[in-house]
């Protein structure tokens, strides 16, 4: 019994260690994939803090590029055949996203031959019955470049003598973005000759100092609920403090806020009462031809900002900045943080 005892304690060790290998950390991972400047789906795992990729997923992207390469397999010697360069032969169910086989996952029994040398060092594990490389190891042995953008966590692949450029999801906002814009002001009207639109009143204004300050009193809404004879003298006010006050009147036409007037009167022949908002939307709604940003009725109608007029812009109230390591936020303690974060991600590579 004595005797066995080492015996038994070696095999006890021995499956324990087989255990904590096939034990690795593994979950579906949610990176991204470019190749070649181009978006591709596919089932990838992370591994202990490392992403890995079917093999024969990686062939198929690469399959039209200088950096393809063959797979086959010899269950006689149960090894895996990568041959750099020659045209990869689809065997199916490659870039097919399928179930979650995470808890399938061991280190793989297969040996590995790159252009008919063993690739020593490789680490490789099998999953559903398919063999996933580290991203980085096989760039290195295949001749193909690896990146990572931290931004859209995204893995990015180059080809031998690609040319592609990769754009994560930031910068290619701000370049359609910009291209809209730029095809937004080539579509302005030429404001040559603006002078054209302007109306000096040398005679005497029609509105009084008194009418005035009452436009100027923002505090005071007025009454809530107006009869149809108040709501006349509003609207007649209004279309005069337009005519007297508002720079693009004669731009939009003073023949076409006439229309605009009259329209309104008319439609509140049928009103004995009418609240407060809807004379407010009465007038938003025969005013949708003043294409102008700055223009609004009681501070929340905006006709230029009618969805069919609407151009693409892209606001925010924070400021970034860019560096070697990327885009970062702008701003006090936390563009320090930010910016340290950005350094910690880069040295630790999460593509590996």
């Amino acid at each position: 019994m004595k005797k066995r005892l080492p015996i038994i304690l070696t095999l006890l060790l021995v499956c324990i260690a087989v255990s904590y290998v096939s034990a690795a950390n593994v979950v579906a991972s949610p990176q991204n994939l470019s190749v070649d400047g181009v978006d591709a789906d596919c089932d990838k795992y992370n591994i202990d803090g490392s992403n890995y990729f079917k093999l024969r997923d990686l062939a198929q992207l690469l399959s039209k590029t200088d950096s393809r390469f063959s797979v086959s397999f010899d269950e006689q010697s149960n090894a895996v055949t990568v041959v750099s360069g020659k045209e990869y032969t689809p065997v199916g169910g490659k870039l097919a996203r399928g179930r979650d086989q995470s808890k399938t996952a061991v280190v793989s029994k297969q040996s590995v031959l790159i252009d008919g040398k063993a690739a020593d060092g490789l680490s490789v594990y099998n999953i559903g019955g398919n063999n996933y490389f580290k991203l980085r190891d096989l760039g290195d042995a295949l001749g193909f470049t690896v990146d990572y953008d931290a931004d859209s966590n995204t893995a990015i692949v180059l080809s031998k003598g690609s040319t592609a450029v990769y754009q994560n999801a930031f910068e290619k906002l701000l370049k359609d973005v910009n291209e809209k814009r730029r095809a937004d002001m080539a579509r302005e009207e030429s404001f040559d000759g603006f002078e054209a639109y302007l109306q000096h009143h040398r005679g005497e204004v029609e509105i009084t100092q008194a009418e005035i300050d009452s436009l100027k009193n923002l505090n005071n809404p007025g009454k809530a609920v107006l009869t149809r004879a108040e709501a006349l003298e509003d609207v007649d006010l209004f279309f005069r403090a337009l005519h007297y006050s508002y720079g693009a009147y004669y731009y939009f036409g003073e023949e076409t806020f006439q229309k605009a007037e009259d329209a309104i009167r008319a439609e509140l022949a049928s009103y004995q009462t009418i609240k407060w908002d809807q004379l407010v939307s009465l007038i938003y709604s025969h005013l949708l031809f003043v294409r102008d940003g700055h223009f609004s009725i009681a501070g929340r109608y905006e006709p230029a900002f009618e969805k069919s007029v609407q151009y693409l812009y892209y606001y925010s109230g924070q400021s970034f900045g860019k560096d070697e390591s990327g885009y970062y936020l702008l701003g006090g303690k936390r563009e320090v943080v930010l910016y340290l974060l950005r350094q910690r991600e880069c040295r630790n590579e999460a593509v590996s």
